[in-house]
């Protein structure tokens, strides 16, 4: 008899202890989340209003993405439009020849009658019958992420 008691309360105090750890990862996890939240008050907030508050923040986050790739889509179709392709991926650090641009040509007939008046490789020089622009792909490439 005293071993069947000894054995429900080793089992109990193992669910208990298995359950403490559950509550506890569950607390930690909701408090992380608080932490996130752009609401600095929400960590003083219970349980409910922290999970609520969270899953708003993530819808929010959400539509934002949205709005990014319809923007992103907008501006390739403008891209397109104006016959300029987007950079390409950066370069893989596998060497290579470096300063070189590989899509350098020498002026056209276009860019020689231009007198000047824009540098090549300008953002503004529209002239060039290029692959990729080189307002693109210059020195100041907003996009350009090896330099």
């Amino acid at each position: 008899m005293q071993q069947l008691f000894e054995k429900k309360r080793r089992r109990r105090e193992s669910h208990n202890a298995v359950e403490r750890r559950r509550r506890d990862n569950i607390n930690e996890r909701i408090n992380e989340l608080a932490t996130l939240l752009p609401d600095r008050d929400a960590t003083k907030a219970n349980k409910g209003t922290i999970l609520r508050k969270s899953v708003d923040h993530i819808r929010v986050l959400h539509d934002r993405l949205g709005d990014y790739q319809q923007r992103i889509q907008e501006l390739e179709s403008l891209l397109t439009m104006y016959r300029v392709r987007p950079p390409p991926p950066p370069p893989s650090t596998g060497g290579g020849n470096i300063g070189m641009d590989s899509r350098q040509q020498p002026p056209t007939h276009h860019q020689q009658h231009v007198g000047g008046m824009i540098p090549s490789g300008h953002p503004l020089d529209l002239s060039t019958d290029m692959g990729p622009h080189t307002a693109m792909t210059g020195p100041h490439d907003p996009f350009r992420r090896d330099g």
